[in-house]
């Protein structure tokens, strides 16, 4: 089930987020909060303001699984929906469905109430994360020109799939899902060839989606588990319902941790389309040879070829300590060219995104113009 806290009044009127924080660039920066205050907050005008119906549990191999959210709930004012416009909450599970749930009274739903839900196949069970389904992990992305939800999910027997989904029903568009594998990924690989690891459950698909400023490029990002797959961006053509373009974070046929993307914040995205994401570790004997991205942060263009890139010049040292740079998403600071990051080893970054490398070999000379200083 799904339960909100009580808004204080129409200076905290709710708003639409429609992506992970808020924006394509992960912002995360609500200016219509501006009195949430601990006082506030431990007053007796904050409290639960409703719950939702239980949300659906699933059987496999006799076993039952609760659901479990892991992808963050994104929010709509006025969203179409099948009876009338409604405030809406869409939510994602491991169990592999997606909900649609009233989040204000109406004349035709309650608070709380499951406007539509859809089941998206059948989740397999990992050994790992609490021996739960593997359905949807990462946050959807809505784009709301084309009044359409993207999600990812995994099917035991289809393996990773994007989805579409109409925003007012629910309903699955034709032409969807797409199949996010071996087969459609490793043809259109740039930096390979590089071997998309075929066992779904081995291949972490953690980082929230984005897309392009247009909508027609949906950015799906892969990790793996336990060291077990190499890292992917992955662009799929929301107007075709294909992928047409893949990244490795190395060139290899071994399935081993390499460049991973699995931030939970996933790819951001500038006003002109290009695409920004950080990595996890790669194998230390590997790190002399060209063009493997373990512990970097990359720039793309829209169609994924390498823009840019910066590696700390500590890399070897935050490979052989599992510190990945990949363990935050970019963030890109507004009213600037700025890009501002962190990881494991509790550092922040801050970079010029307009002069980031441009040596794609492997030459690891930092970043002149990058500032790193110690968190506190």
């Amino acid at each position: 089930m799904l339960s909100c806290g009580r808004p204080f009044g129409e200076a905290n009127a709710p708003l639409t987020k429609t992506t992970f924080h808020g924006d394509r660039k992960r912002l995360g920066w609500n200016d219509r909060e501006p009195d949430l205050t601990p006082a506030r907050v431990a007053s007796g005008s904050f409290g639960l303001a409703w719950t939702s119906p239980a949300l659906d549990s699933v059987v496999i191999g006799g076993t039952t699984y609760a659901p479990r959210i892991y992808a963050t709930p994104l929010f709509v004012e006025n969203a179409p929906a099948p009876r009338c416009s409604l405030d809406l909450a869409y939510v994602a599970t491991t169990n592999a469905f997606v909900y649609a749930i009233a989040t204000k009274k109406s004349a035709c739903a309650s608070p709380g109430e499951i406007v539509w839900s859809t089941k998206l196949g059948t989740a397999d069970v990992a050994a790992f994360d609490g021996g739960m389904p593997l359905g949807v992990l990462s946050t959807p992305h809505i784009e709301l020109a084309a009044q359409r939800l993207y999600v990812t999910s995994m099917d035991a027997t289809a393996g990773w799939q994007a989805f579409a989904l109409d925003l007012a029903s629910g309903r699955i568009i034709d032409g969807w899902p797409v199949t996010i594998g071996p087969s459609t990924v490793e043809p259109l690989t740039k930096n390979g060839p590089s071997v998309f690891n075929p066992e779904p459950r081995a291949v972490s698909q953690r980082s929230a989606l984005n897309a392009s400023p247009d909508g027609g490029l949906l950015y799906v990002a892969f990790g793996g588990y336990y060291d077990g797959a190499i890292g992917f961006m992955v662009a799929v053509d929301t107007k075709k319902a294909k992928v047409v373009s893949a990244f490795a974070g190395q060139p290899s046929t071994v399935n081993t941790a390499s460049g991973g993307i699995w931030g939970p914040g996933g790819a951001s995205v500038d006003d002109d389309g290009r695409v920004y994401a950080t990595t996890g570790n790669s194998p230390i004997d590997t790190r002399t040879l060209p063009n493997v991205w373990g512990q970097s942060l990359l720039a793309w263009t829209p169609l994924l070829d390498l823009s840019g890139t910066y590696t700390p010049f500590n890399y070897c040292s935050m490979d052989r300590y599992d510190t990945d740079l990949g363990g935050s998403s970019p963030l890109l600071v507004p009213d600037s060219r700025l890009v501002a990051f962190g990881g494991k080893q509790g550092n922040i970054y801050l970079l010029d995104r307009d002069h980031l490398s441009l040596v794609l070999g492997i030459d690891r000379l930092p970043e002149r113009r990058a500032i790193s200083a110690k968190s506190p």
